[in-house]
């Protein structure tokens, strides 16, 4: 009789917690196994995007004898002057210029040039700043063609190798002869960057001034436009960006360092970063 009582006692309450215990553990094994999984889809999902990018990058240069635009439409701004120019490509697919891993825009909160407050996407401009960051998106004019009230502002969270450019002459600094000008470049292309993950619609990093080259010292930290290499270096996909080539290629990083070993204009110097100084998240 006594043994059948024991039977009925049930579990005890360590016994309890001890399964609870196991249940948590597992839980937090599967939540973080989704995590990563909805990280790599959107990476995923970034890297089609790019790819798609790089399409219309074809099309368009098969259209004007394999040359880039020139960078001084009427966009007021040339280092997003892309935007316009292929936005009759990209009007029917417009989540192609949102990078997945881009939710939120950028608040106006304490130290926004160097913390990344995150605020919903459709705050207002005077809530948010006009630039992006690794997890934010930037704003720009909608072209006026397609906009559909005036003000109207499109978001945006890729950017441009502006030294892709067809210029004529030397434009934000950037020398005319340094630009590639076309897409079929004498160089490998493989290691000529067009189009990739950015804060900012594009920029042109360069030797001088230094501004164009200085590293940042904190993610997503923001000084001005001229800061062209800041735009790129950043980590949006845990510690990388996704990065379209000249030749179609689409392309992974492993470090925010990589971004200064490519060939950005026909001048850069490759090797030039070993003489520079990078705060540890960058290397």
């Amino acid at each position: 009789m006594r043994l059948l009582r024991d039977r009925r006692r049930g579990m005890s309450i360590i016994e309890i917690l001890v399964v609870i215990a196991i249940i948590a553990v597992l839980a937090s094994l599967i939540l973080a196994t989704v995590v990563r999984a909805k990280k790599s889809a959107r990476k995923a999902n970034c890297i089609s995007n790019l790819r798609q990018w790089g399409i219309m990058w074809e099309v368009y240069t098969s259209d004007n004898n394999g040359y880039f635009s020139e960078g001084t439409s009427a966009t007021g701004f040339p280092r997003g002057e892309w935007v316009w120019t292929l936005a009759y490509q990209y009007n029917e697919k417009p989540s192609l210029l949102i990078c997945p891993e881009t939710k939120h825009r950028r608040g106006r909160g304490p130290r926004a040039r160097q913390v990344e407050h995150l605020v919903h996407i459709d705050t207002m401009r005077s809530r948010a700043t006009q630039f992006g960051g690794a997890r934010t998106v930037f704003d720009f004019p909608a072209h006026p063609k397609m906009a559909q009230y005036p003000g109207e502002l499109w978001l945006s969270s890729y950017g441009q190798n502006n030294w892709a450019y067809n210029v004529k002459r030397t434009l934000q600094g950037r020398l005319a002869e340094y630009h590639w000008r076309e897409k079929d470049v004498a160089w490998e292309a493989s290691e000529v960057p067009l189009f990739m993950d950015a804060m900012w619609p594009g920029g042109g990093i360069g030797h001088a001034p230094w501004a164009k080259y200085e590293p940042p010292t904190i993610q997503s930290e923001w000084v001005n436009a001229g800061h062209e290499a800041k735009h790129f270096v950043i980590r949006r996909h845990g510690r990388s960006v996704n990065v379209l080539f000249f030749d179609g290629s689409v392309r992974t990083t492993q470090r925010p360092l990589e971004i200064y070993q490519m060939k950005w204009h026909m001048n850069f110097d490759t090797e030039a970063w070993k003489t520079n100084t990078f705060a540890d998240w960058i290397k």
